[in-house]
């Protein structure tokens, strides 16, 4: 009964995780409902301040209501998100990984121009709030990498079912998601 606790014990200890605290997979849903509600947020707060600024007439309601839908866009990515680590499908998180490798590396190039041309003109409130908004974008890319992370991982797991299908050996859903023992292989034929 101990031998049990221990392996169980030494597989928690060997599953990849989320900031040292969360198993992998759940941090990376929750990183998406996380993105989600933000950038849903910002995209709906950029709609009504675009409306608003076009009922009164303003010229800032044209770059507005043309910034406005990408927040919306890069929700609909965040979506991908969830559903591709709630139910473990590769396709899915590589496609939030190619949108949102694109999104960040735009949003940090943005924020790169910015600081440059604030620190040019020596606008020091704006550059430290930019300063913040850069820290916020190395969060983002702190969670691509764990999002990546759980994508390697699903795809190797994967390639290890159809590899030991292909020889006739099947495995359960719990054997078949543990990972893989870093052991060198021994040949058991006697010789």
């Amino acid at each position: 009964m101990a031998a049990d606790g221990d392996s169980s014990e030494l597989s928690r200890l060997t599953m990849p995780t989320c900031c040292r605290c969360v198993e992998l997979r759940r941090g990376c849903v929750a990183i998406g409902v996380w993105l989600l509600i933000v950038y849903g947020v910002a995209g709906l707060a950029l709609t009504a301040a675009a409306l608003y600024c076009q009922r009164r007439g303003w010229r800032e309601a044209t770059a507005l209501a043309a910034s406005a839908p990408l927040p919306l866009l890069a929700a609909a990515f965040h979506v991908l998100l969830v559903l591709g680590a709630a139910r473990r499908r590769p396709p899915l998180l590589l496609a939030w990984l190619v949108g949102c490798g694109a999104l960040f590396t735009a949003q940090s190039a943005a924020l790169a121009v910015g600081v440059f041309l604030l620190a040019a003109g020596s606008l020091w409130a704006v550059l430290a709030s930019m300063a913040a908004l850069a820290t916020l974008q190395t969060l983002c890319w702190y969670w691509f990498w764990a999002v990546r992370c759980l994508y390697l991982e699903l795809v190797t797991v994967a390639a290890r079912a159809r590899w030991r299908a292909a020889d006739g050996v099947t495995l359960s859903p719990e054997l078949a998601t543990e990972p893989r023992d870093k052991s060198p292989v021994r040949n058991s034929r006697s010789v």
